[in-house]
């Protein structure tokens, strides 16, 4: 793995990165918000010194408040776009919506700051360009990391509690990597195009795995820290992968939902699965500890009317939820951009 090193933007400076396999440099210009996304300020990235929860990031998916459970969340996908999320599992209550991004943005939700809280985050692949917002008055920063084609794959990769911009080019099969402990780039060529991109804690080092699930051969692939990587048969071609830690061991599990059928199929360590039926042909996966319980429950959101079905792996019930706002589902921003 190959790095460079290069020093923080100063404050109210924009962060701009041009990347090639071999090459890696880096501009500081000064910020220009207009027309770019909610109005805002540009400044600079960095690590902050906040007191983080005691969960681990598994089970921190979509949790604006900072509870350890996973809030249903919609970004709305318009011209301005909209965020919404409920901290609340009573219909419609303590909803929290505000303007950020715009139609196009991929969904990227993570804990940019690490204050142990999910942050509303876009990535707009025209441009490479990333925004984070910083408040739900209007407030944000940009950061460029990328270019036009790239799949946004944000992830704690250094384990210092925060989330990393991180891409992966299908064109070459490299993932970047800004390492927020450091602001250091790391590179690393694991994929080919075609493959979906599965990263997470899958070995429970407290740092993600950079991974992909190759639907030609219906295969998972898993780097490990030392470079070397695990092999996984598992799933058919047309399944979603919804890797996530559903047993509570606080590593991620190699899953899929088959979107044919509505089954979910998880496998164990040991090699043997489980899973059943949790949804119909046309649902969104949307997996998340909804329950706090520390395990990843199944869930699917139903675009065609946007409620959400919830099976809470603490009490094996099936909870509704109709939320007023119809839009993509956040918990769906941690998995391969597939809808």
């Amino acid at each position: 793995m190959n790095k460079k090193t290069s020093k923080r933007p100063a404050q109210g400076r924009f962060k701009l990165w041009f990347m090639t396999a071999a090459l890696l440099m880096t501009v500081s210009l000064a910020a220009d918000a207009r027309g770019i996304a909610a109005s805002g300020s540009f400044f600079s990235f960095g690590l902050q010194d906040q007191l983080l929860s005691s969960c681990t990031p598994q089970h921190k998916r979509a949790d604006f408040n900072g509870d350890c459970k996973t809030d249903v969340s919609v970004f709305i996908q318009n011209n301005p776009g909209f965020w919404s999320y409920y901290t609340s599992p009573s219909p419609n209550t303590n909803r929290v919506s505000f303007q950020f991004g715009q139609s196009g943005d991929i969904a990227t939700p993570g804990d940019y700051n690490g204050d142990g809280t999910t942050d509303a985050a876009v990535f707009r692949p025209g441009v490479g360009t990333w925004y984070i917002a910083t408040n739900t008055v209007g407030g944000f920063y940009g950061v460029s990391f990328g270019q036009s084609g790239d799949i946004p794959v944000a992830r704690d990769y250094d384990g210092d509690g925060t989330t990393d911009f991180a891409v992966f080019r299908p064109s070459n099969g490299y993932w970047y990597i800004l390492n927020s402990s450091n602001s250091s780039v790391s590179y690393v060529q694991f994929g080919q195009s075609g493959d979906r991109v599965v990263p997470d804690d899958y070995d429970n080092d407290g740092k993600a795995n950079i991974a992909v699930f190759r639907p030609s051969n219906t295969t998972w692939y898993i780097r490990r820290p030392d470079g070397s990587f695990d092999s996984i048969s598992f799933g058919l071609t047309s399944d979603w992968p919804v890797q996530a830690d559903y047993d509570g061991d606080s590593k991620s599990d190699v899953a899929v939902f088959r979107p044919s059928t509505g089954y979910w199929y998880v496998r164990r360590p040991d090699g043997t699965l489980y899973g059943g039926p949790h949804g119909q042909s046309g649902d969104r996966p949307v997996p998340g500890d909804y329950d706090g319980d520390g395990k990843a429950d199944f869930a699917v959101q139903r675009p065609d009317g946007g409620t959400w079905y919830i099976l809470n792996s603490s009490t094996g019930i099936v909870t509704t939820f109709s939320p007023v706002d119809l839009g993509f589902p956040i918990p769906g921003g941690y998995l391969t951009p597939l809808y």
